[in-house]
């Protein structure tokens, strides 16, 4: 299968609402990334597992479970969920074996779609605010929980020099757009963040970053964290473990060649389709 062009449709269906011949109007039906399987998300229901498509119309790419494991009274739904699908793409490895012996079906751990593009692509799509004036390096701070790790951060790294770009904590970047988002990472000396896309981002640009660990979270989400170092081999980034000598150590010519690989992964996968 190779798509080349791709018919939007402004259509939001809900689990009660999916006419009843949705199934007959599309070729495939893709669910994936980010916590769309999570066993902990009240939001997660059969729709996110295209349980209302037929099997060999199924198709999951990267599909985030987020989680250490799948609590004992969800099991049995999740597998017969799983079960409609003849072969299932994850985004994080903890869970592969597990689902596969509860299954029967070849699991596979694939990159973010984040990932799938690379520098250019995002670069043109980044957008500086009209606001932002500073004209000195800065550090930017994306905490999605409580960033009450930041000022040791900054000290032991070293980094309390440089002007520092909160995002989530200072009310003048409250509206700023996805691709003035994009701009900040991109312009950015060092990245200090909790967020698993704020990584992700800082990866595809070739930026220094540190991991905080999120605070006040009742899931444990770093999984998806170890699957991407392993992946990339980029080594450890959380800030509690990391050395100051190593904040600059990401080999991100190596790093590029391996999502070049994990991308032609991804394309081997869909053309078999």
């Amino acid at each position: 299968m190779i798509v080349n062009t791709f018919h939007i449709i402004r259509s939001i269906f809900l689990e009660k609402t999916i006419p009843h011949n949705l199934n007959d109007k599309f070729d495939y039906f893709v669910c994936g990334s980010d916590q769309i399987w999570s066993p902990y998300s009240p939001h997660v229901n059969s729709t996110m597992f295209l349980a209302f498509a037929d099997m060999k119309k199924r198709i999951s790419y990267a599909a985030s479970i987020a989680a250490e494991n799948i609590p004992k009274e969800k099991i049995q739904e999740f597998v017969s969920y799983w079960k409609g699908f003849s072969k299932i793409s994850i985004r994080e490895s903890n869970l592969r074996e597990p689902i596969e012996e509860m299954t029967g079906i070849e699991i596979i751990v694939h990159i973010d779609p984040t990932l799938l593009h690379g520098n250019n692509f995002w670069s043109a799509i980044a957008r500086k605010p009209s606001f932002f004036q500073l004209n000195n390096n800065y550090v930017l701070c994306y905490f999605l929980g409580n960033n009450a790790e930041k000022e040791g951060i900054l000290k032991k790294f070293k980094l309390e020099s440089y002007d520092i770009v909160d995002v989530m904590s200072d009310k003048k970047y409250y509206a700023i757009s996805p691709d003035e988002f994009v701009w900040f990472i991109k312009n950015a000396k060092v990245i200090i963040t909790d967020s698993y896309h704020g990584t992700i981002f800082s990866i595809i640009f070739k930026k220094t970053f540190v991991i905080a660990n999120r605070q006040g979270g009742i899931v444990d989400m770093s999984s998806r964290f170890d699957t991407l170092f392993t992946k990339l081999d980029i080594g450890t980034r959380y800030s509690d473990v990391m050395k100051e000598e190593d904040l600059y150590s990401i080999d991100y010519e190596s790093v590029e060649h391996k999502i070049e690989n994990e991308q032609e992964r991804t394309k081997i996968i869909l053309r078999a389709i």
